[in-house]
């Protein structure tokens, strides 16, 4: 006798619905599973085997054989183990139900409890466009499952909560849920002493989604900075919410319990398949970890350079692409860069503090490791000198206020823009929506003549005066926003 269930596999972020045959037939007691399956699903068979006998049912002494198709797909995890186990018992008449608009997912305890598997949001939303009409999975992964809507989510916690529930002896579903993601920060605006400059230059980048350099000596301030930062971003939108659940869960780090706005900061070790996502099987990597969020990269220079210039594509397309002799694989890697650097190897070349113990050569060798076009792609370049430490913090505004007003310029940017910010303008709209009267277009010409910009860089010195604009809510944008969006640039461009 056969028997169908319905299962489904992570390939990149998305999913792909798997139909799970069980055969139970006449011979030698055996278990085999084909269709292209990982380590995890062949080593399943213990799994459902105890599982099976210690839910008070009986294994079946015959040969068993589980098709996973469509055979050409690889498919890994333990999200295998319920199909095969309700297929088993379905097989030799210990239960019946129909399976034809259900999905199955969980791996099996030896005690025949269900445990929690990795990209069930994935999973629930293919489901969902398949045309299943509800799901059976860990109640674990209950809350991540229900933030999809307009599809019955039936939480379990043992495999006899799916033959109870089958009976209607069961009942804990749910069609709809809401995660809240929360903010976490180290620093409030007000507990940095002084530095105006580059705070305007946080909130600048912040509310355009632009990508930042902060430029100092040690200590100046710039890692704390950067960490107070993450509590200025605005609060996510439904879409931004399932992007982000699904790349942590599809990546095995989301916890519901404690989800916060993406905050990434790797080390200069990392390698490279951990910072673009990588692996046999494509996992997400740093900078898809760190998508609707802040990628924190300090001590810039000191990044390989492959992982520096890796940087590239993301910053321009805010996608990673990794390719496979199988499948070509898209992360989304929208992220906001806060990068920091020492100005040369001591960090003290150009201080007033202390003097500069690097030669000329060292200096200009510390300054090449991060390419022309990398940085050209960083809207804003700021200086951040060392703070007067007793100046006091009057005046400083807390990052609630500030939250505020990048709040706001993102709404009148979505509004115009259709839900893109400022630093995804397109270069043919630039002249719509970027509008220069007759001395702005001057003063802008002269600027790129004297510092070389490129063609990028007066893109991005424009979608910067623009944020600077909608932060005052201008319709247009004055000379003074574009001096100011100026000013954020380090002399680093190239032709």
């Amino acid at each position: 006798m056969i028997k169908k269930l319905y299962c489904a596999t992570i390939s990149g972020l998305d999913a792909k619905i798997i139909e799970v045959e069980v055969n139970v037939s006449s011979g030698l007691p055996n278990l085999v599973i084909v269709g292209l399956a990982d380590t995890a699903i062949r080593e399943s068979k213990e799994r459902i085997r105890g599982g099976i006998k210690n839910s008070g049912w009986q294994f079946p002494l015959a040969r068993i054989s589980v098709n996973l198709a469509p055979a050409n797909i690889f498919k890994y995890g333990t999200q295998f183990d319920l199909p095969i186990a309700l297929g088993m018992l379905l097989c030799t008449d210990q239960a019946e139900f129909g399976t034809d608009k259900s999905l199955f997912l969980g791996e099996l305890s030896l005690g025949g409890q269900i445990r929690p598997v990795r990209g069930v949001l994935a999973m629930v939303l293919a489901a969902r466009q398949a045309g299943f009409t509800e799901i059976l999975l860990p109640m674990a992964n209950f809350a991540e499952a229900a933030l999809v809507k307009n599809i019955k989510i039936v939480a379990i916690n043992c495999l006899a909560d799916v033959i109870s529930y089958f009976k209607g002896g069961y009942g804990f579903t749910a069609d709809a849920a809401r995660v809240k993601i929360k903010k976490f920060s180290e620093f409030d605006f007000a507990d940095i002493a002084g530095q105006d400059f580059a705070k305007r230059g946080i909130e600048i980048a912040l509310a355009g989604s632009h990508n930042i350099l902060l430029e100092g000596p040690p200590g100046a301030g710039k890692t704390m900075l950067a960490k107070a930062a993450s509590g200025l971003l605005p609060e996510m939108n439904e879409q931004q919410l399932l992007q982000c659940v699904k790349i942590y869960s599809t990546g095995g780090g989301y916890d519901p319990e404690n989800f916060f706005v993406p905050f990434r900061s790797p080390g200069q070790n990392i390698s490279i398949s951990s910072f673009t996502g990588g692996g046999r099987i494509p996992k997400p990597g740093e900078m898809s970890l760190a998508h609707n969020g802040i990628l924190f990269m300090d001590e810039f220079p000191e990044y390989r350079r492959e992982i520096i210039e890796s940087l590239r594509e993301p910053l321009e397309s805010g996608y990673v692409k990794i390719f496979r002799s199988d499948a070509n694989y898209i992360f989304p890697a929208s992220f906001i860069l806060i990068a920091a650097q020492n100005p040369c190897p001591c960090g003290y070349y150009g201080s007033e503090i202390r003097n500069c113990t690097c030669s000329a050569g060292q200096v200009s060798m510390y300054k090449r490791r991060v390419s022309g076009p990398v940085l050209d792609r960083i809207d804003l370049q700021v200086a951040v000198q060392r703070a007067d430490l007793f100046a006091g913090r009057h005046g400083s505004e807390a990052s609630d206020v500030v939250a505020a007003r990048i709040a706001q310029a993102r709404t009148i940017q979505e509004n115009r823009q259709g839900g893109r910010p400022n630093s995804r303008i397109k270069p043919k709209e630039l002249p719509e929506i970027c509008r220069l009267d007759a001395a702005s277009k001057e003063l802008l010409k002269s600027a790129a003549d004297k510092m070389h910009f490129s063609a990028r860089s007066v893109h991005r010195v424009l979608k910067v005066a623009r944020t600077i604009a909608d932060l005052s809510a201008q319709i247009n944008i004055k000379a003074e926003n574009l001096a100011e969006a100026l000013q954020y640039r380090l002399g680093t461009d190239t032709e």
